[in-house]
């Protein structure tokens, strides 16, 4: 991803983001330039904030590789000197007007699929003999209830909704950026991702804030949300190891991912057994 200053014939300039996509990229998406291209048009339309489409090269002829401009975001991924609460209402009104994006009023079938995503991940470790605890915890519970039917209709997930990825100017977010992860699928799943990202971040505190703030905005079920939060934990399960992280940072993640893991589970057993107590004849 580069920055570019184009100058203008009027003797102005203009900044752009040239966003090049790599192999890996490429290989778990092929047209992964149309389709983020097209997304990001879509967001445009929705009125939902993010890099405006510009270019697109989806065949490479330029510079050898598939590649989108995009506008210029002027602002920072720097949460310094912003308060946790205000980062959690910022958070969950962008989500909320994001998932307003929905398969029930736009054609999302270019986007690829949560599930089959989710899927692929859970049969990678259920064929991991080196499984970390932490993995092995997350594919026991899920496995016994995977796949569950869909509950409410697919919206555009950012699918990569970390602080990274988010751009703050005047203490407001202004922008997601690196939308190449974006999926259809649950709402929940952005919701649980956020949650654990704040968990990280802040503590337990703002994830209750954030949570009951989309909540209460979206009017959405919650009663499944153990469970796209042992979705949304799998991938850093998988992968905080090779994050790079200090060493005290990394094992702090570890330990709150643990707990996070933890907590779900536990209140996925619960919901399973009160749901069987329920539905079941009586003696």
């Amino acid at each position: 991803m580069t920055a570019v200053e184009i100058g203008l014939t009027d003797g102005g300039t203009e900044r752009v983001v040239v966003r090049q996509f790599g192999t890996r990229a490429t290989s778990a998406i092929p047209d992964i330039a149309k389709v983020e291209f097209r997304l990001l048009h879509l967001l445009e339309q929705e009125s939902v904030p993010a890099p405006r489409p510009i270019y697109l090269d989806a065949d490479g002829e330029l510079s050898g590789a598939p590649l989108i401009v995009t506008s210029w975001v002027d602002g920072t991924p720097d949460l310094s000197g912003i308060d946790g609460q205000v980062v959690c209402e910022e958070l969950a009104s962008y989500l909320a007007r994001l998932h307003t994006c929905s398969s029930e009023t736009n054609d999302l079938s270019f986007l690829p699929a949560l599930d089959a995503r989710l899927a692929s991940m859970l049969d990678a470790a259920s064929h991991d003999d080196s499984a970390t605890p932490t993995v092995a915890a997350i594919r026991d519970a899920l496995e016994p209830i995977w796949p569950w039917p869909p509950t409410r209709p697919g919206v555009v997930l950012h699918g990569d909704f970390w602080p990274g990825n988010m751009m703050w100017r005047d203490g407001h977010l202004v922008a997601a950026v690196d939308w190449e992860d974006a999926v259809c699928g649950d709402p929940l799943f952005d919701l649980a991702s956020v949650r654990l990202e704040l968990l990280w971040l802040f503590g337990e505190r703002e994830v209750r804030t954030f949570t009951e703030r989309y909540l209460a905005i979206t009017e959405i079920d919650p009663s499944d949300l153990p469970r796209w939060d042992l979705c949304a934990a799998l991938d850093p399960a998988i992968h905080l190891s090779t994050w790079h992280k200090p060493p005290e940072l990394e094992r702090h993640m570890h330990a709150e991912l643990a707990r996070f893991v933890d907590r779900a589970r536990v209140e996925l057993t619960r919901r399973i057994d009160a749901g069987r107590r329920v539905t079941s004849p009586l003696p």
